[in-house]
């Protein structure tokens, strides 16, 4: 399963498995938390869109472009800001 799931992945950082929910991966645990975190936030943002505008377009090219300016976005973020996220969710949990 872990081989086939790698497969699946490729070099994304997050893939949504039907019936299973969402795996992330990243270079530490806090940044694949910090991935699944944004990534259930965003999923539950495009249902709420769809709860009001049924009707919505195909949402793949927007979900390829939101991936790329995500991509970009990532890449030009300072070192601490997974760290920052990490502390406010450790904060509303304890």
């Amino acid at each position: 399963q872990g081989a086939r799931l790698a497969a699946i992945l490729g070099t994304g950082r997050a893939v949504l498995l039907a019936n299973h929910g969402i795996v992330t991966v990243g270079a530490s645990v806090i940044e694949a938390v910090v991935r699944a975190v944004l990534f259930e936030r965003g999923a539950r943002t495009r249902l709420a869109v769809l709860a009001r505008r049924p009707e919505c377009p195909d949402p793949r090219p927007i979900v390829a472009s939101t991936a790329e300016r995500m991509a970009a976005h990532q890449e030009s973020q300072q070192p601490g800001r997974d760290h920052s996220l990490w502390d406010y969710l450790a904060r509303r949990v304890g």
